[in-house]
């Protein structure tokens, strides 16, 4: 649909820029997410700063995005 989109004759291709923005909002949402996580993780474990989480969390997180892509794909 977006390859038949012309825009002023002068935007005819706008599939790259829809990509970019597609992914560009993947990527805001998981960090959102994962901030979120991070955040609350600390304040359920009362911790004054949530920086030393982060590495643990996001090894974590990476695991089993992995795990679940093999249980679903694989």
């Amino acid at each position: 649909m977006i390859r038949c989109i012309e825009l002023a004759q002068i935007f005819e291709r706008t599939d790259a820029i829809t990509i970019v923005i597609w992914i560009l909002s993947g990527l805001i949402k998981i960090s959102v997410c994962f901030y979120a996580f991070v955040k609350g993780c600390a304040q359920l474990f009362a911790l004054k700063d949530y920086r030393p989480i982060v590495i643990p969390s996001g090894i974590i997180m990476t695991a089993l995005s992995i795990l679940v892509y093999n249980l679903t794909c694989g």
